[in-house]
């Protein structure tokens, strides 16, 4: 088993251009979660500020569930659900296919429930 894992290393490192993607994957992957941390923290920051009143304080997180079901109900219904069993559909019916329209409402809609107090988000 260890030496089919490194025969397998040294095929993909041995084709530079495998090299090359695996390399462009990581790099767009990790800059999307560091976007995506940085969006959620500003939603927090955003609709958690010093100045609010403390009884505002527990309508912050159901008035950001409203607007995440609201945007997931009419403009983005392809993102509801969860993520994995999603993929799965995709690559099963879709062939591999997601649009550009379900991720950017998935990350938008996770970044404002989970800013807005739906979870914890660290």
């Amino acid at each position: 088993m260890q030496a089919f894992r490194r025969d397998r290393l040294r095929r993909i490192i041995a084709e530079p251009s495998h090299l090359a993607l695996a390399l462009l994957i990581g790099a767009v992957v990790g800059s999307t979660i560091v976007a995506f941390l940085a969006c959620t923290d500003w939603m927090n920051r955003l609709l958690f500020s010093r100045a609010m009143p403390v009884w505002m304080r527990p309508l912050i997180p159901a008035a950001a569930a409203l607007i995440a079901g609201y945007l997931l109900l009419r403009v983005f219904p392809n993102a509801r659900g969860s993520g994995i069993p999603q993929t799965k559909a995709a690559l099963i019916a879709g062939g591999g296919y997601i649009s550009l329209k379900t991720v950017f409402g998935k990350f938008l809609c996770c970044s404002l429930s989970l800013g807005g107090g739906g979870g914890d988000h660290r």
